[in-house]
């Protein structure tokens, strides 16, 4: 594969009230694990009503780097999987796939799941690779972060109780 020069990198999360702490723990993985002089934007597509924003602004500034957030509520007509009868998930598992509807400017974008903790800096080794030809791109999931037993889930039950 090769490797093209982006300036900035753009992080999608989708969310509602009930996955918000996932969330939250994953970006706080993320900025941990960025090089902080690589700007990046993290857009958050969220449910209307979903609280909780000030607490992202605030995990972002505690990082004291060049973050931005933005924050964007969908609405039920907004989203053409919203009604559809046949899936047992939330909207926002659907929202990933319509962001170049509210996203126009932005080429590029990584979507992580609320569940995913990042231990590396995704910029020159993920976000930076060349998928020009294709329409996406998919890693695989490597570890359970729900289980109690497994280190990441007990990492994320440790940090919402602390910080959350």
């Amino acid at each position: 594969m090769q490797v093209f020069n982006m300036d900035k990198m753009n992080i999608l999360y989708c969310f509602d009230n009930k996955s918000w702490r996932m969330a939250a723990v994953s970006m706080e993985s993320l900025l941990l694990s960025q090089n902080p002089t690589i700007p990046m934007t993290i857009y958050c597509m969220v449910m209307p009503g979903t609280k909780h924003h000030g607490k992202f602004r605030k995990i972002i500034k505690s990082h004291k780097t060049n973050v931005e957030l933005v924050w964007r509520e969908i609405n039920q007509n907004e989203n053409p999987f919203g009604g559809i009868e046949f899936s047992k998930w939330e909207p926002t598992r659907f929202y990933r796939c319509i962001s170049h509807r509210f996203f126009k400017d932005v080429d590029k974008i990584l979507f992580l799941n609320n569940n995913t903790l990042v231990f590396r800096d995704l910029f020159y080794g993920l976000y930076n690779t060349d998928i020009s030809d294709y329409a996406f791109a998919a890693v695989q999931d490597m570890s359970p972060i729900n289980a109690d037993t497994s280190a990441n889930g007990k990492y994320v039950k440790e940090f919402s109780a602390k910080y959350l």
